[in-house]
C-alpha cells in the first residue's frame, strides 16, 4: 500500500513538501537546514519515507528551490522562497 501512496506523488509534490517544511519554519532566503531535520520533519509532517524526502530534496535541487552547502545541508534559495510564498 505504501508503495501505491508513493507513486501516486508527483516529482513535483514532493519537492513542494520540502517547501512546506521551509515554510512551516518560516525560512527566508538564505536560511540553512540540515539534512537530518529536513529528512525528520517532511516524514513527520508530510508523511513521506525516506526515499520520497530524497527524491523530493533531489528535485527541489533540480528547481533552484534550495541549494546545497559545503556541510551536506540545504539552503532555501529566493526562487525557493518565491514558490513558498505563491504556494503556501
Amino acid at each position: 500500500m505504501e508503495q501505491l501512496e508513493m507513486q501516486g506523488r508527483s516529482m513535483r509534490e514532493k519537492a513542494g513538501m520540502i517547501l512546506l517544511v521551509c515554510h512551516h519554519l518560516e525560512m527566508k532566503a538564505g536560511d540553512i537546514l540540515p539534512m537530518k531535520t529536513i529528512l525528520h520533519l517532511a516524514a513527520t509532517m508530510c508523511d513521506l519515507c525516506a526515499e520520497e524526502v530524497a527524491e523530493g530534496i533531489d528535485q527541489a535541487f533540480e528547481y533552484g528551490w534550495v541549494a546545497g552547502t559545503r556541510k551536506g545541508s540545504a539552503m532555501l534559495t529566493e526562487v525557493g522562497l518565491k514558490h513558498t510564498r505563491a504556494t503556501g
